[in-house]
């Protein structure tokens, strides 16, 4: 499930999209899942971003929250 939706502060609208991925465990079966918020950029062309492909930021993100580095 993908949702695009626009968030408000002060005079400034950010979009987002917001995700829910499923998380394969060890044994390769889904255990969980997981929220994905990834900002979009400005620009209204961009349709790539709106049908689910990660913004490399986000992904990262996204990364370090759910597989940190030790």
């Amino acid at each position: 499930m993908r949702l695009v939706t626009n968030i408000q502060s002060g005079d400034d609208l950010y979009t987002y999209l917001i995700g829910v991925q499923g998380v394969l465990d060890s044994r390769r079966t889904l255990s969980r899942i997981r929220l994905v918020i990834e900002p979009l950029s400005s620009d209204k062309d961009n349709n790539n971003e709106k049908v689910g492909f990660y913004l490399p930021v986000g992904l990262a993100r996204s990364m370090e929250i759910h597989h940190p580095v030790v």
